[in-house]
């Protein structure tokens, strides 16, 4: 059935390469949010007068999109890339169109947020006398991840005991966003970072590095460690209800936050 594929799993893991060997790290919820602008097009320059600047709108929705900064916390993330924006100079913008992703730990402000930025963009379509056409993707957000603590605790000797070290940070720092946090929710997940390089990740630096036989030899310690994980999963029946167990205890409380 579409949307259960994930209810009868006993466990879900993902391990992402990394510059730093971490057990537990969060993401932040994510909400993509669409706005077309629909003006007039007109000549900019004989007669301006006569178009209505779809590309205003744009910019000053990211304008009041800027303004509402002051109100967010250390955890909110809203950017915002203009997709379209006209053809040339010398014609007035008769379309425009905008993609802002909003995240934050919580999927319940990123919701917030996301009305707020759909609020700029009527806000700024409706001063300038244009149409706006507008999506909030609530049913595509990503929520945030939840880590399985008593999982991660025993990935945790297991790397250890195969000579990986272990170099645990903030779990809330440099954040990104995965649908791993969705399935986070439904099933018990893990989603542990693993150092195969001394360059951060997405850099050209981190990508030359993946091509290294020592990278690849980090990453069968990985999928070694991943398989014996499994294993005690599978065959420790205590084990699956502890890790069931606590998903439960946070699913009760269904706010998606650490906040």
């Amino acid at each position: 059935n579409k949307g259960r594929v994930f209810d009868h799993l006993d466990f879900a893991m993902l391990v992402h390469p990394s510059n730093k060997t971490e057990i537990f790290k969060l993401s932040l919820a994510l909400i993509e949010v669409e706005l077309e602008f629909i003006g007039k097009s007109a000549h900019a320059s004989a007669s301006p007068e006569k178009g209505i600047n779809a590309l205003e709108c744009a910019i000053q929705t990211f304008n009041l999109v800027n303004s509402f900064r002051a109100r967010f916390g250390p955890y909110t993330r809203i950017n915002g890339i203009i997709r379209e924006g006209g053809t040339a100079p010398n014609i007035i913008p008769e379309r425009a169109k905008v993609e802002f992703w909003v995240r934050d730990l919580s999927l319940k402000k990123a919701k917030q947020y996301a009305k707020m930025v759909l609020g700029a963009g009527k806000s700024s379509a409706s001063a300038i006398g244009a149409r706006l056409q507008a999506k909030i993707n609530f049913d595509s957000a990503y929520a945030p991840f939840l880590p399985n603590r008593s999982a991660g605790k025993l990935f945790g000797e297991i790397l250890e005991k195969l000579g990986v070290e272990i170099e645990q940070g903030d779990e809330k720092a440099e954040l990104g966003s995965t649908d791993v946090g969705n399935l986070s929710w439904k099933v018990p997940a893990l989603h542990p970072t693993l150092a195969i390089s001394s360059y951060p990740p997405h850099s050209k630096g981190f990508a030359l590095d993946c091509a290294k036989k020592e990278s690849f030899e980090k990453m069968k310690k990985a999928i070694l460690a991943m398989a014996m994980l499994g294993y005690y999963v599978m065959t420790d029946s205590s084990l699956r209800r502890k890790m069931k167990a606590e998903l439960r205890s946070a699913q009760k409380k269904n706010d998606y936050s650490w906040a």
